[in-house]
Formats: C-alpha cells, structure tokens, sequence
C-alpha cells in the first residue's frame, strides 16, 4: 500500500475513533501505524485512549532530482535553468551547434559532400548516426573538339588562265572572238588568226585537280564525363533539441571529430527536397540541382572532307609568234586588252598558258556536338552556414 493511500486508511479510522469515544473505548488498534504525509499543514499525533497532544510539523514535499543533460531532447535534464543548447558547459559549441529549421516541405539537419566526377579518390563514408545517399550534379554539355582535316596536293594542279581574243586591235565588243579556256603549259597551235587580233583575260584559272582530302581527326566530347560533380548527402538521424536564441533555429548535434578533423563539413548545414524548387532565401550558399542518375546521350556528328574551297589564282597566257611557241611574244595577264596583231605570222601563232597556283583550304564537316544528358530524380540542394564554427 502506497504512503498516500494508507494515509487515507488511518485518517478514516481515527474518524470512526473520535465518534465512539462517548460510548466507550476501542482496543486493537495498536498494530496501526500513523504515516506522516507530504501535507504542508500541521497534525496533532494521537495516542490511544488519551486526549489529543500538540501539533506536529507535516512531513517534506518530493522534489525532482537532477540528471545529465541530453542536449537534444528539449528539456532542462540537470535543472540549471539552460536547455540543451543554451547549457554549453554541458552541450558545448565544440559538439553542438544551432541550425535553421527547414523550410516546410524540406529535409533538413544534412551535410553534403562535393566532389568531381570520375575522380579517382572515393568520397568519405557519412559518420554514424546519418543516413548515406549519393547523387550527381551539373550534366555536362555535348560540347565538342573539331574535327581535323589533311590536304594531299601531290596530284593537285591548275589550268592556265581563260583567254579571249578578238578580231579587233582593242577587244571591241561585237566583232568576232574565240576563247581558249583549256590552256595548259604545253604550247598550243593557233592557225586562221584574224587580223587585226586582240587578247585579254576573261577567267581565272580554273581548277584541273583538287588533291585529296582525308578525316585526320574526329570530333571528341570536350568533357567525356557525363557529370561535373558527384554529391553524397549525410541526413543525420539524430532529434533536434532547443535552447537557441535566434528563432527557429533548433539544437542540433556536429559531426564527430576523427583525427582532430571533423568527418565532414561542419561550416554548413543543407536541406535536401524532390524537385526542381528555387532554394528558399537565405540557403543559397550552396544552390545545387541533383539528380539519382541518368543517361548520357550525348556524341559528335561524323567529320567530313570538302574540296569546294580549293581555288586556283594567278597565271597568265603568253603569246608567240611561232606555231612551237618560239620567237617574238607578249604576255596576256589581265582582263585589261593586249594587242598581239603583229605577232601573228601566216595567220597563225603559238599559245603557252602559265597554269595558275593552289589556293584555299579544305574545309572540315561535322563534328558538330549532339544529344544530351538525359537525367532522373531531380533533387534540390540548398545549404547556408552555420553561425557559429568549433572552438
């Protein structure tokens, strides 16, 4: 029988005592024990078969006793007037830290870790007591090198420049012309001339023969890697005390210390959420978009070769006055009229054409960068820092 319900017991006896007392005496009643309770007032003790004595002080109240504190549990556990956070002689700023409440609809008290994709050093392990998740971030671009191109010209030549000559002493226009657009270096025989006989240049070179053209190099991803960073997110899975001055901020437990260095960042504090969400004000320190995984899709259009651009520039056509392209002659070497009447002999004459030079570059095709990262499991992180560091 506990203290207060055997307090009830013997009250309800000396009741029943003080009313029998005019009848007469009661015995037995000397196995009952009187208890003192945590009553403030004063009771007088009571013997049996004797008038009442002086009163007695009531028995001490039960108080609450002191234990450590648990920094993250939100109650004053060593009853010295601080919680959790505010106590720092027990939760000390070394060990605990205030961060801001997340966001509704946000996961907070994470710590992330960003690396670089690919990169040979695995990221460290989350310390116990958080949950572990990787991500990726930042797909990168199909972005890529051009492509590379070689020029054989050991089979590439030109023609002589097209000339056209008149039969008038000034390349007047309406008289009679032939045009000779296949000159080449050998000499050419020319009979039944006119006369009077006039000549200029009415085309440039043309091309006899372009060379070849071959692929030396194609198109790679500048960045082979299909992400920038890698990201591994540590949810701590420990509960969140008080005891913070600024509002909505909670008491939250840092990363253990291994070596003397903290296991992860501590500077920071994130809140993850699914989705593509902007990150609320003030968690932008770190502004990131993660996503589960993906694929890449990314690749380079097949190089080419183009010969279009290879021209021909230069050369000229030189008169004789010789069928074998010997004795008295004269250059033709612009569109502007040349005279050659008085080299002509016997209606006829000689031609030697200077074939023109190689001009231009091949051109490279394709290359051109296509496709792209196609993710999944868009995932937000935002992260802002921790007002106070470790000391």
């Amino acid at each position: 029988m506990t203290p207060w319900r055997l307090l009830h017991t013997t009250l309800g006896l000396l009741l029943i005592i003080a009313a029998a007392g005019s009848c007469g005496v009661l015995t037995g009643l000397d196995q009952f024990e009187v208890i003192s309770t945590s009553s403030t007032g004063t009771g007088g003790s009571i013997s049996s078969g004797g008038a009442g004595g002086n009163a007695g002080e009531g028995g001490g109240g039960g108080q609450l006793q002191p234990e450590p504190e648990n920094c993250l549990d939100g109650i004053d556990n060593d009853l010295d007037g601080l919680v959790d956070c505010a106590d720092v002689e027990d939760c000390a700023p070394a060990d605990y830290a205030c961060i801001p409440t997340p966001p509704d609809g946000w996961t907070g008290n994470i710590h992330a870790l960003i690396g670089d994709f690919g990169s040979t050093d695995a990221p460290p392990g989350c310390p116990e007591g958080t949950t572990e998740r990787d991500f990726v971030a930042e797909p990168s671009d199909a972005t890529c090198t051009p492509c590379a191109c070689s020029h054989d010209t050991s089979g590439a030549s030109c023609y002589a420049p097209t000339v056209t000559c008149y039969n008038s002493a000034n390349c007047s226009a309406g008289t009679s012309s032939v045009t000779y657009a296949t000159l080449t270096d050998q000499c050419t025989n020319v009979s039944n001339t006119p006369n009077p006989l006039s000549c200029r240049l009415a085309a440039p070179p043309g091309v006899r023969n372009r060379g070849t053209c071959a692929v030396s190099e194609g198109a790679q991803l500048v960045d082979a890697r299909p992400w920038r960073h890698t990201v591994r997110t540590c949810t701590s899975s420990l509960p969140t005390g008080l005891g913070c001055a600024q509002p909505d901020h909670v008491c939250a437990a840092r990363p253990p210390v291994v070596d003397g260095t903290p296991a992860i960042d501590d500077t920071t504090t994130c809140i993850l959420k699914e989705g593509t969400d902007a990150c609320e004000p003030g968690w932008t320190t770190i502004d990131l978009q993660l996503y589960v995984s993906g694929e890449d899709g990314r690749s380079c259009a097949a190089c080419g070769c183009n010969l279009d651009a290879i021209t021909c520039t230069g050369g000229n056509v030189q008169a004789y006055d010789n069928l074998d392209c010997t004795g008295d002659n004269r250059s033709v070497s612009s569109s502007g009229c040349t005279n050659i009447t008085d080299l002509r002999d016997w209606d006829s004459l000689g031609f030697r054409g200077t074939p023109g030079t190689l001009s231009g570059n091949v051109t490279c095709t394709g290359g051109e960068g296509q496709g792209a990262v196609v993710t999944e499991g868009p995932t937000k992180l935002c992260c802002r820092q921790v007002a106070s560091l470790r000391r």
